[in-house]
């Protein structure tokens, strides 16, 4: 299928260099590009706290609860020399 899309100089020119790069047409780049999107994990690319993210769990607070004591368990075991 053809179709125009409208993009951004520096979105466009930033493609053409990446799919050079791989050896790609800007084509299979893009189509590449639309599906790794659409097929991305539900929170990829978002930002904010683990607490903004346990709201995908919302119809079972039981397993929120777990999710959110198994991560704060975890953080209690960094050992200060980890932050570094």
């Amino acid at each position: 299928m053809t179709t125009t899309l409208d993009l951004p100089d520096d979105l466009l020119s930033e493609a053409q260099r990446e799919a050079l790069g791989r050896g790609q047409s800007l084509q299979a780049f893009v189509a590449e590009a639309i599906r790794l999107r659409l097929h991305a994990a539900p929170f990829a690319g978002k930002t904010g706290t683990i607490m903004d993210f346990a709201g995908i769990f919302s119809s079972s607070r039981e397993e929120s609860v777990r999710i959110m004591e198994t991560v704060a368990e975890g953080f209690e075991q960094i050992r200060p020399g980890d932050w570094r």
